[in-house]
């Protein structure tokens, strides 16, 4: 939409279809992106559980990765999906990088009011500032994906951690 390979936009079962250059090729990509986003981030995950670090703490931040790896490689993106995340991203802002991505989270929710319904017949006709939003937006989801699968874990294996905590209680083991 941006670079102006839009040709048409029809509404069709309560929602707006693009139609243009390129479109089709890249909505029959859909699944093969979908499919890459989530071996990428299954394969992170399994990184850091055969380094020892994949605990219960790193449960939200790997299903709040999953499920953005799902949005981003998904043909629809609608407004809803991004509730999806508000269990998880806030459940990950323990640290100072936790608030960080807190903050990213709160500016894409932020940008996805200003879509829908301020600029979404804007976004609709092609045109600015609707469309800019909307890819602003995007933009922050592709962030908030790379910050889940590139923030810092405990610095020691989980294993470590029970040994040293069974350590201190007296337990030679």
């Amino acid at each position: 939409m941006k670079l102006g390979y839009l040709e048409e936009v029809v509404l069709e079962y309560g929602a707006w279809d693009v139609l243009g250059q390129g479109v089709a090729f890249l909505s029959s990509a859909s699944p093969l992106i979908t499919a890459v986003l989530l071996v990428v981030t299954g394969a992170v995950a399994y990184r850091e559980y055969r380094e020892g670090r994949f605990g219960p703490e790193q449960f939200p931040r790997f299903a709040a990765a999953f499920v953005l790896a799902l949005l981003l490689g998904s043909k629809v993106l609608s407004p809803q999906y991004v509730i999806w995340l508000l269990p998880l991203v806030p459940l990950d802002a323990g640290s100072v990088w936790g608030l960080g991505v807190s903050g990213v989270f709160l500016a894409d929710c932020w940008m996805t009011t200003q879509v829908f319904p301020y600029h979404y017949l804007e976004v609709a006709q092609g045109r600015s500032p609707g469309i800019d939003i909307l890819l602003g937006r995007n933009l922050l989801l592709l962030v908030l994906w790379g910050l889940m699968l590139s923030l810092p874990s405990g610095s020691e294996p989980v294993g470590e951690t029970v040994r040293k905590t069974a350590a201190e209680q007296g337990d030679p083991s």
